[in-house]
Formats: structure tokens, sequence, C-alpha cells
């Protein structure tokens, strides 16, 4: 830990620059990985199939009801 210490000090105030942007770079990371896991638990193709059949069967009211109540990315891009 003493030798990561002396590195950021000798590396000068850009070390502590590029330290504090790497935190905060990670933490956005962890942010969207979180987000995508659970927002994607939906079944895509089981959802995508019953939006065809809704489609296939004339109703795009329907299709598009359950798209905007989903709240997963597929939906938004099936909507």
């Amino acid at each position: 830990m003493q030798g990561l210490a002396k590195f950021l000090e000798e590396g000068g105030t850009l070390m502590f620059v590029n330290l504090a942007v790497s935190v905060i770079v990670l933490a956005m990371i962890i942010d969207r990985l979180i987000f995508f896991l659970l927002k994607s638990s939906v079944n895509a193709r089981a959802f995508l199939e019953q939006i065809r059949k809704l489609v296939l069967a004339n109703n795009v009211d329907r299709a598009v009801k359950l798209c905007s109540a989903t709240s997963a990315p597929v939906a938004q891009v099936a909507k």
C-alpha cells in the first residue's frame, strides 16, 4: 500500500486526477451493468414472439400497450 502512495506522490497532481476519473468511470460501468442486468430480465424471444402474434392478429394497439408496460430495452426497441 505504501508503494501505491509513493507512486501517486511521485506522479504529481495529474495522478490524483487520473485516479479520481478512474473511480468515476468504474462507478459508471458498475451502474450500467446493474441497470441492464435488472432491466433485461425479460425473455426476449418469447416477448418478441408475443408481439409478432399480436401484430399478425391485427392487434397493433395491444402490442404497443404491451411494449409500453414492459420496461425492458427490447420492448422499447420493438415499440
